[in-house]
């Protein structure tokens, strides 16, 4: 376990300065492992490691009480550590380079490299290792260490800066420099200076254990422009920043597949086209952190996502998934969400499943593009998952990494997140993801047709609602066959959404004109990508309209989703509940709620959808575009409030 946590330790500090002693055993333990890692990595060299190591936390016991910010618990002990090795090596006037290996230690390094099960199996040979010990070894002691602290350790420049007692302009120089002297020393035995993340993920693998595993990514190497031309200029010779850099992965080492938008600004918003990240997961109850015991649950396994927006980032999304053990060795079941369909492929059987629902997730799926207005908003209204952290670029707003504290089985697990990777050509064919499987197509009627038509019935304060629609299952019939929908309301009130434009009528005068799929918020759009309860969810929570979700079954064994709206002005009020068949992703009804005291009546709204189109008469007839010049500003899913209100369109 690592000390990664500041205000746990930092608690632990205290309790420890006041005499618990469970509580400096505890620090002790947890500090124990990753302690040696650190040293050894500096030393090469296993008995001087486990001395200074055992010096060091002997150090921490006695001088405890002394530490006056015990949240940089982790930065003293590593500094006190530091010490010691560099006087080890001041004294025996090693402080530049260090003398040759022992055998013992060379061949143990050797050794694990030659046990590796990983991709790159039939590269590690013998004579690769032994080049990148060799590279690594003769380093400086201050290049090793901040090639350390930065890449295995994954600490910011400040960070650093308190463990090597400088400001951080001069350790982004300091680290800049050890980068060009390990590429020097590469080249040197026969490597591209392009080659410095896989030495570095190698090298990483055999120095750690499986507790110690580290992620070594293209983001860790980068360093400011400012200290990059300082270390430019003040070097012997000027080096290429930013350059292809390779990639590795191997047992233990996850090194990115994809460059992390090295020496590219983050795009706006409106520019993203697709996303890619990793997470892990875990099988939860209803509640985001039931049963969750922080750096001890165990991850299911890690999910590599990909998302692509066709239109942007508001319009429709193909998803791919696919699942990994943990530590993202092997490959489990995957998921297709494409312009033509919904596939599953489960990979113990070896069959794609071709099914008619997105995919559905207890809590709402959160986007790297949502807006973090957006985000703690959802955290309000469902809690945030403990141990999930993420960063988000200050001047864009978007997500740019997660950091996941969890599970014992995937310790402190990093993932970037990629924008702009991938096109419409990787959500191909589902038979070029998985060639040899078998296929049963387990979908309805309609939605292998790929649209339907729907009607809509019921009561609005007593006024008769009836209407009907059209709804494309799949972005290859959205590109033909658009959506559109028309109300009537009693006999005055129309409503109506045709694709480029929606509006109101009131006795056949056009009351107010709105942006096209303004109706259509809060109402299934599954040619969108989202699960029709993330749908609703996630238009809700675009309004700030808190609500609750609950799922029960039904007689016949399939999942109802409830969701509960309340009413943003009285957040007691319930303003309309949802029922959604989950298995289906079907919107099946909406009712509305009474209020006596301020004269609503009970209504609903039920949704029928037609598995077959033959003869269904003359009423499903798209509603007349009126070329409106004006639009007023969408309330989004509270056209439905407005309703109930009797307020639609004034």
């Amino acid at each position: 376990m690592e000390l990664n946590n500041n205000i746990v330790i930092g608690e632990l500090v205290k309790k420890a300065q006041n005499g618990c002693r469970q509580s400096m055993d505890c620090l002790l333990t947890q500090a124990e492992g990753g302690l040696y890692t650190y040293i050894y990595r500096l030393t090469l060299n296993h008995n001087l490691a486990e001395d200074i190591k055992q010096e060091t936390l002997l150090e921490a016991v006695k001088s405890i009480k002394r530490i006056e910010q015990p949240e940089r618990f982790r930065a003293w002990l590593y500094r006190t550590a530091l010490g010691k090795v560099q006087h080890y090596f001041r004294d025996k006037q090693k402080e530049k380079k260090f003398q040759p290996m022992s055998s013992f230690d060379k061949d143990k390094l050797l050794e694990r490299a030659s046990k590796n099960d990983g991709g790159l199996k039939n590269l590690i040979n013998k004579e690769l290792s032994e080049a990148i010990i060799d590279s690594m070894s003769k380093l400086k002691l201050s290049h090793r260490n901040i090639l350390i602290l930065r890449c295995y350790d994954n600490l910011p420049y400040s960070k650093i800066a308190e463990i090597m007692d400088c400001n951080e302009l001069a350790a982004q120089v300091l680290f800049f420099r050890a980068k060009a002297a390990l590429k020097k020393k590469l080249s040197k035995n026969g490597f591209s200076k392009g080659m410095i993340l896989g030495a570095l993920g190698l090298f990483g693998y055999m120095t750690g254990t499986e507790a110690t595993a580290a992620t070594v990514s293209a983001s860790s190497i980068k360093v400011g422009a400012i200290a990059a031309i300082i270390g430019t200029i003040f070097s012997k010779i000027g080096l290429i920043i930013f350059g292809i850099l390779a990639s590795i992965s191997i047992t233990a080492v996850k090194i990115s597949a994809i460059n992390e938008n090295v020496g590219e600004k983050l795009p706006a918003r409106s520019e993203i086209r697709s996303y890619h990240y990793v997470r892990q997961a875990w099988d939860r109850g209803s509640n985001v952190n039931s049963n969750l015991i922080r750096g001890k649950s165990l991850s299911k396994g890690a999910y590599e996502q990909w998302h692509y927006f066709p239109e942007g980032i508001d319009g429709p999304m193909f998803m791919m998934m696919q699942r990994w053990d943990p530590q993202q060795h092997s490959k489990l079941c995957g998921w297709l969400q494409n312009a033509s369909g919904n596939y599953y492929y489960h990979s113990g059987s070896r069959t794609i499943y071709l099914y008619d629902s997105r995919l559905f997730m207890l809590q709402t799926r959160r986007l790297p593009s949502d807006s973090e207005e957006f985000t703690k908003f959802l955290d309000e209204v469902e809690g945030q998952s403990e141990g999930v952290d993420y960063s988000r670029d200050p001047k864009t707003g978007l997500l740019t990494g997660l950091l996941d504290t969890r599970f014992s089985n995937a310790q402190n697990f990093k993932s970037p997140i990629i924008y702009n990777r991938v096109d419409e050509k990787s959500f191909g064919s589902f038979r070029y993801s998985w060639p040899d499987a078998n296929v049963i197509d387990q979908r309805d009627e309609m939605r292998k047709r790929g649209w339907t038509y729907f009607r809509v019935s019921g009561k609005i304060n007593g006024e008769k609602v009836t209407g009907c629609g059209r709804i494309p299952f799949i972005y290859d019939e959205y590109r033909i066959q658009k959506p559109w929908l028309k109300l009537t309301v009693g006999k005055k009130l129309e409503i109506a959404d045709c694709g480029d434009e929606a509006y109101v009528k009131s006795g056949g005068n056009i009351a107010a004109a709105v942006l096209g799929g303004s109706f259509f918020k809060g109402l299934a759009q599954p040619w969108m990508g989202l699960h029709t309860i993330d749908v609703i969810r996630r238009d809700a929570a675009e309004k700030k309209v808190r609500f609750q979700f609950t799922i029960t079954k039904a007689s016949d064994g399939h999942q109802v989703g409830e969701i509960k709206l309340f009413d943003k002005s009285d957040p007691c009020e319930v303003m309309a509940v949802y029922t959604v068949n989950i298995d289906e992703d079907l919107l099946e009804k909406i009712q509305f709620k009474a209020n006596i005291e301020k004269g609503y009546k009970a209504g609903v709204l039920e949704f029928k959808y037609l598995q077959s189109i033959e003869n269904i008469g003359g009423e499903f007839v798209e509603p007349e575009k009126i070329k409106a010049k004006k639009f007023r500003e969408s309330t989004g899913i509270l056209w439905l409030e407005e309703l109930k209100k009797e307020t639609l369109g004034q």
